[in-house]
């Protein structure tokens, strides 16, 4: 058996390398741990095991102090070093003092693991009385220097000079382009490890044409070149052929601006990541620029667009509503936009969707068995093609279930309807309305009261109210404005109307909203735009308790817009996690968009319910800990989350449909939790519970 030794400050982590591998099976036997370097170091010399996994950083003797030390003293045994992200010049010194490899502490693939433990087993056998002296190879040493660039950068353009050097890359980062491309995503992905290699090989061999290049593996995420040629569209062209010919993979290519140097490569690759999103969104054949993106002329549905398609999609004239809906996709097609912008046109859209299905008390979700279905697949369409397919399917349903709702509603009453919404600006009674259809006032009194469950003048105030709340939201319209395009020609009649409907007076409302804290949220491909309901309920969940000084732990923070709210709100730390390394990387991204300092929030890749490396690092004790992603996941977590909160400690969770409150509520009270508040928005809710 192969003796190994784990040395680690976090029980947690050790604990979940022991039962990462059935390690006696494979010929190895963990027959010690070590809390620091310095327990590590005396234990070596008394047990004198083969293999030592260290962590870098450990309070006293830390990783690279302690193999130092063992280099000095030349002992020898194989060490692997635990790493975080990003810990590139840590790396290199631990490869300095003989370090066989590194691996990343709060990812580790046991397949990964396992593999580097055969190398130094194998090592062991080949050297038995040499100590280690081992290096990453290149493919490693590019792909840190590329983090490194991303994230905390380097001190100078000479360091980055040495590190080139060091790395034997023969290219510049002075006048450059970034090119990021990769697979088209729908395709069955490449997990062989032989036609990987095999395409990453070909990648090269057709790099090798074009000096003054660097060719650098992303993992999954594909590819990125950096480039000192002139021939970028070129290249990108041969790389798509060749890709499609030898390995039938489609290939989309997005290419940042010129690059002056080192500092602006982070914007760069966000950049050329933003054309890559936008080149794959409109299925682009030729690489596409990032300078060509446009915010110009992007569409917006004016109220009266949005007028329309809501009259439509409630009478469930479902043709009508694939017109005006292919005709607003239509305008997305005619330019090259940002991916981000399109997915937030298409989330209005589905606003529409909502507000009809809320006010015929129905719910989107009661139209398939998945839940999560209609935003998140739309967020989830790479392609615009395939968000028009969905859509188009999803109002041919709509419109199906609108009609069933219908069915016993007399059609005087929708005509009435349709009016209303078309013209309530205008001077509307019941004797005008009761005229239109050819019956008495009294008559359709009784018939909308009886259809509708409401009296027609309740109903035209609904309408009106409505339209002067989000009137009111525009810093450039006036009260007495928005009074006269609500068909109020009294100004003082209206003052007491909205504040009847609302619980505030107009100036109030406005002001309240003047006041509102401002976010600059860009999503990219995460979650979070803040105009979902959801989001909206647990930002008003934050303003209401976030108390100055709190901890925030964010669970699914997505963009990052609600740690940002919570910081904002005089939160003094949030740690925000999420599943998917994309929404992290944007969630960093909108918090210097914030000129939120790095002091306050720290940001994690990874399932908090099943990652234990991931659990150690959340923390203990926030005052707050927030999950907006829906109750399927929400209910698992619930049952983890409580050792992250203080006692009195809130929790708030939103993200859930109507109709999985109250299996929510149920995991929630089986849990220990005590409800305090529960807040609804259209057919989404929010729990505030406390333990």
């Amino acid at each position: 058996m192969i003796k190994v030794l784990i040395a680690d400050d976090e029980p947690l982590v050790r604990a979940g390398i022991k039962t990462v591998l059935p390690w006696n099976m494979y010929g190895f036997d963990v027959i010690a741990e070590a809390a620091d370097g310095k327990e590590a170091y005396e234990k070596i010399l008394k047990l004198k095991p083969d293999i030592l996994i260290t962590d870098i950083k450990m309070p006293g003797m830390d990783g690279i102090t302690l193999l130092k030390r063992l280099k000095q003293e030349k002992i020898s045994i194989q060490s692997l070093v635990l790493s975080c992200f990003d810990e590139f010049e840590l790396v290199r010194e631990a490869m300095k003092y003989g370090a066989h490899d590194y691996i990343r502490k709060l990812s580790i693939d046991p397949a990964k693991l396992l593999e580097v433990l055969k190398e130094m087993k194998e090592a062991i056998s080949d050297q038995p009385e040499k100590s280690a002296s081992f290096s990453l190879n290149t493919d490693d040493l590019k792909y840190l220097f590329i983090k490194r660039l991303q994230n905390q950068g380097f001190e100078d353009h000479e360091q980055v000079e040495n590190v080139l050097h060091n790395i034997k890359l023969d290219i510049s980062i002075q006048d450059y382009h970034l090119i990021r491309f990769s697979f088209e995503p729908d395709t069955a992905p490449i997990t062989e490890t032989n036609r990987k290699n095999m395409i990453y090989n070909l990648l090269n061999q057709i790099c090798e044409r074009y000096p003054g290049q660097e060719l650098f593996s992303l993992d999954e995420k594909g590819y990125l070149l950096i480039s000192n040629t002139k021939k970028d569209l070129l290249l990108c062209r041969q790389i798509g052929a060749a890709m499609k010919q030898y390995a039938n993979q489609t290939v989309y290519f997005g290419i940042s601006p010129l690059l002056k140097d080192e500092t602006s490569f982070k914007a760069g690759m966000k950049q050329a990541e933003e054309a890559l999103s936008a080149c794959i969104f409109y299925e682009r054949s030729e690489p596409l620029p990032y300078p060509l993106l446009t915010s110009v002329g992007f569409p917006f549905i004016t109220d009266s667009q949005s007028q329309e398609l809501y009259i439509a999609l409630s009478s469930g004239n479902s043709e009508k509503s694939s017109e005006l809906v292919q005709r607003f996709l239509l305008w997305l097609k005619s330019g090259l936009f940002y991916p981000f912008q399109c997915y937030s046109y298409m989330e209005e859209i589905l606003n529409i969707f909502i507000r009809v299905a809320r006010e015929l008390n129905f719910s989107l979700y009661q139209m398939t068995a998945d839940e999560n279905d209609i935003l998140r697949r739309i967020r989830q369409a790479h392609t615009l093609r395939t968000c028009q397919k969905i859509l188009s399917d999803f109002i041919m349903e709509f419109s199906e279930l609108v009609r069933d709702k219908h069915s016993g509603e007399r059609s005087e009453i929708l005509k009435i309807k349709e009016y209303v919404q078309l013209h309530y600006s205008e001077n509307i009674d019941l004797n005008l309305v009761a005229g239109l259809v050819n019956v008495t006032p009294s008559h359709l009194s009784n018939l909308f009261k009886k259809e509708t469950g409401t009296n027609f003048s309740s109903y035209l105030t609904d309408v009106r109210m409505q339209a002067a709340g989000k009137l009111l939201k525009s810093p450039d319209m006036l009260i007495y404005e928005v009074a006269e395009k609500t068909g109020y020609s009294n100004g003082g009649y209206f003052g007491k109307a909205f504040k009847k409907y609302w619980g505030v007076s107009p100036e109030e409302y406005k002001k309240e909203k003047d006041s509102d804290i401002l976010i600059e949220i860009d999503p990219g491909i995460a979650f979070g735009t803040g105009s979902h309901e959801t989001t909206k309920l647990c930002i008003q969940a934050l303003d209401k308790y976030v108390k100055t000084g709190d901890s925030v732990l964010d669970v699914g923070c997505g963009s990052g817009i609600l740690s940002i709210a919570a910081l904002k709100l005089g939160a003094k730390h949030a740690t925000a996690i999420d599943i998917d390394e994309v929404a992290v990387k944007v969630a960093a991204e909108n918090m210097a968009v914030n000129h939120i300092p790095s002091s306050d929030y720290t940001l994690y890749d990874g399932d908090l319910i099943s990652n234990a490396f991931l659990k150690v690092k959340a923390g203990t004790g926030h005052d707050i800990v927030v999950a907006n992603i829906l109750a399927d996941v929400i209910i698992p977590l619930t049952g983890v989350v409580k050792p992250h909160l203080k006692k009195g400690g809130l929790y708030i969770t939103s993200g859930i449909i109507d109709t999985k409150e109250a299996e929510v509520r149920e995991a929630l009270l089986e849990n220990g939790f005590e409800i305090l508040d529960v807040t609804y928005m259209k057919e989404w809710c929010c729990f505030i519970a406390t333990i």
